[in-house]
């Protein structure tokens, strides 16, 4: 019997045959590299979380640009002019109307000492403000009394108010001698321009 032109060679495990042609390829190292490129691709993507905090902020801001009255709600309650000062930056953006009743605003500038956790309300002909540890509603988001000790920061947050929740949110240190003792509100209010344009 004569021996056949084609000889059955076993084939590595990582090598791929031409039938009959007798040549042999070398598959491991396509393989890494498309191991390794599946890899960079799948770090390369945002992930979910990215993702969706970036789509929560840019509704956020579509509601704060959108929005056509602002209230702009003074909790400092200190002896400063820094208060009176944003107010009247807002006025002169003269972006938004300035109105004098919660209920009738599309969103509600609040500037305070203090972060903001959450909890504005706004009821019509009934009392607006915070809600305490016990869900009880609160006039206002600081105690009555005027602060008499030197302000840290001073806080600048947009606030929708059909859902309490902080559409923006920005903090400035309270300045001095040098930047101007009532400069953070305006300060702030500048800031919160720059994110609105």
């Amino acid at each position: 019997m004569q021996p056949s032109v084609y000889r059955r060679t076993p084939i590595p495990r990582n090598y791929w045959g031409v039938a009959g042609l007798g040549y042999t390829l070398n598959i491991e190292p396509m393989v890494a590299k498309l191991h390794t490129l599946i890899l960079v691709a799948s770090l390369s993507l945002p992930s979910p979380q990215a993702t969706s905090k970036e789509h929560e902020t840019a509704l956020a801001m579509q509601k704060v640009r959108t929005a056509k009255t602002v209230y702009f709600d003074d909790q400092t309650r200190t002896r400063s002019k820094a208060g009176d000062n944003a107010s009247a930056e807002l006025k002169k953006w003269n972006r938004y109307k300035i109105v004098d009743d919660r209920t009738k605003a599309d969103l509600i500038l609040l500037f305070s000492l203090h972060k903001y956790e959450g909890g504005y309300e706004v009821h019509p002909g009934g009392p607006t403000g915070a809600t305490n540890i016990h869900g009880q509603c609160q006039e206002g988001m600081a105690t009555d009394y005027v602060q008499t000790e030197p302000a840290q920061a001073g806080f600048l947050t947009a606030i929708d108010p059909k859902t309490g929740d902080a559409l923006w949110s920005d903090s400035h240190q309270w300045g001095g001698l040098l930047t101007g003792f009532d400069s953070v509100g305006i300060r702030l209010v500048k800031k919160f321009k720059k994110q609105v344009k």
